[in-house]
């Protein structure tokens, strides 16, 4: 025996009857297809609201559940997912910023090489500027004694050392020399070289050639004199005592 039923679920047994059944007649009733059409909108079953689809009033799609009770106003704004860049990740989106990043590491490292450089290069002991002073006959007398056609307009005094005069020179063949005269009929370390490659005269000094307030260097010791162009550069290399 079946279980009564409440009256409007009675009703639209009845009106369902009459729209679906073998003997439907209700299209000729209005009343009865209103009256059906309301009871299937009020039997319809209500959606069920999952608690993981509420989503934050703020749009946060962070995995929280946003609490139907708390009023929005009182709810923690959610951390935004786009962080800012730092300022070396924006230098490095961009071609033009790895390509400024590149330059400037290049010039870090030259800028460091050179500074390493220069405190582990040899320093010279003298630098000796261009001296005004003329060719005189001692000079030319030197020139004939090595045998050099001179090119006279070329000839350039740098200042005396240690009673070395450094004398620079271009001969016949565009070679640049150089020679050091010791006053008054003494020419040492005469040298000439190509274009564009490192110009030197060495000298042996004997001991009192520094002078006599001065110690005389040991036997053995080297003045290099270097040729730089507007200047020349002496650096002094004594010979240590194992030498001797």
């Amino acid at each position: 025996m079946s279980a009564s039923l409440p009256p409007d679920e009675h009703e639209l047994r009845d009106l369902r009857a009459r729209a679906y059944g073998p003997n439907a007649d209700i299209q000729s009733d209005p009343v009865a297809l209103a009256r059906l059409s309301e009871l299937e909108a009020a039997h319809l079953p209500k959606p069920i609201e999952d608690a993981t689809d509420v989503v934050r009033a703020d749009g946060a799609d962070d995995g929280t559940v946003a609490d139907p009770t708390e009023p929005a106003s009182e709810r923690s704004p959610a951390p935004s997912s786009a962080e800012p860049q730092s300022p070396f990740l924006r230098l490095v989106s961009t071609w033009a910023g790895r390509i400024s990043l590149l330059a400037g590491a290049l010039v870090v490292i030259l800028v460091t090489a050179s500074t390493v450089s220069w405190f582990f290069a040899p320093h010279p002991d003298a630098r000796l500027d261009r001296d005004p002073i003329p060719a005189d006959g001692v000079v030319f007398s030197m020139l004939d004694f090595l045998g050099a056609e001179v090119d006279v307009s070329t000839l350039q005094r740098y200042e005396a050392q240690w009673g070395v005069e450094p004398w620079y020179f271009e001969d016949e063949y565009g070679f640049q020399c150089l020679m050091l005269v010791i006053r008054p009929s003494v020419v040492e370390g005469a040298n000439c070289v190509p274009p564009n490659v490192s110009l030197f005269a060495d000298l042996t000094p004997w001991p009192r050639i520094r002078g006599e307030d001065v110690e005389p260097l040991p036997d053995g010791s080297i003045l290099r004199f270097h040729y730089r162009g507007d200047r020349v550069e002496m650096f002094v290399y004594p010979a240590s005592e194992a030498d001797g």
